[in-house]
């Protein structure tokens, strides 16, 4: 799947399928619009079944998420910038209950962005800019084995976490 925005105030999907079952894809995005933010794969759920999103490689630049997913188990993704250009976005971002393991993540301005309730981050490798796991939306999260590379002094934490119940 490719997928090109040339600023246009336009934005673009790679794979929208919620509740799916997501795996072995190869998603290349690009997004040079200034208004939006393009998703290389959207994924929302409710638990009811838990969704997966597995073993795919994602490259992508500029203005584009990797995986933004709700209520999904998230495991054995590649994702990479490919281009000479930024990606300014997060690899992993979003949702409620995601189980995100075993991926790995380089070149994004962020890593994984964590928000609502019960999320587990284990056995990832995430190369940043900024962030390497941020989280300011309460609840309970497992953060356990991962690890971190920061390739600037730019930014803050590498992780980061706020109102949450609990953090293991």
């Amino acid at each position: 799947v490719l997928v090109y925005i040339n600023g246009s105030c336009s934005y673009g999907r790679g794979i929208r399928g919620d509740r799916s079952t997501i795996e072995d894809n190869y998603i290349r995005i690009e997004d040079h619009s200034s208004c939006y933010i393009s998703y290389a794969i959207e994924s929302y759920g409710d638990g009811a079944p838990r969704h997966s999103i597995s073993n795919n490689t994602i490259e992508a630049t500029r203005e584009s998420y990797g995986i933004y997913a709700s209520h999904a188990d998230i495991e054995g993704n590649h994702l990479s910038n490919w281009s000479s250009n930024n990606n300014d976005e997060w690899g992993i971002g979003y949702g409620d209950y995601n189980v995100i393991r075993n991926n790995t993540i380089l070149g994004f301005r962020d890593g994984i962005r964590i928000q609502g309730q019960g999320n587990e981050v284990r056995d990832n490798h995430i190369q940043t800019r900024y962030w390497g796991v941020y989280s300011d939306g309460g609840g309970d999260h497992v953060i356990e084995n991962n690890t971190f590379d920061k390739y600037t002094t730019n930014g803050d934490w590498l992780i980061y976490v706020t109102n949450a119940a609990s953090v293991t």
